[in-house]
């Protein structure tokens, strides 16, 4: 589940990278300003879907890997964080 959602989402931004690569500066400034609000303001979704996809890892998965995908609020906070960055 956790691989196939990966994978999706590496080809859907490959695509959108051809329609990025024209984009204003303006344009990308505000589309990540955004999206960093989006992960503040949606914490608790993020949280509880992302608790569903740490339960439902298989059994293979390592403690180390789990943790990688765990995400918190504080983890949240800094990847809004980084996104903001990014927009600067």
């Amino acid at each position: 589940m956790v691989y196939e959602a990966v994978e999706q989402a590496a080809r859907a931004a490959k695509r959108a990278a051809a329609g990025l690569a024209g984009a204003e500066d303006a344009a990308i400034t505000a589309a990540l300003t955004r999206m960093a609000a989006l992960v503040t303001q949606e914490q608790g979704a993020l949280l509880a879907a992302n608790e569903a996809d740490v339960e439902a890892l298989p059994e293979s998965a390592s403690p180390a890997f789990a943790d990688r995908l765990r995400l918190s609020p504080e983890r949240l906070a800094k990847i809004a964080a980084q996104i903001l960055t990014l927009a600067e």
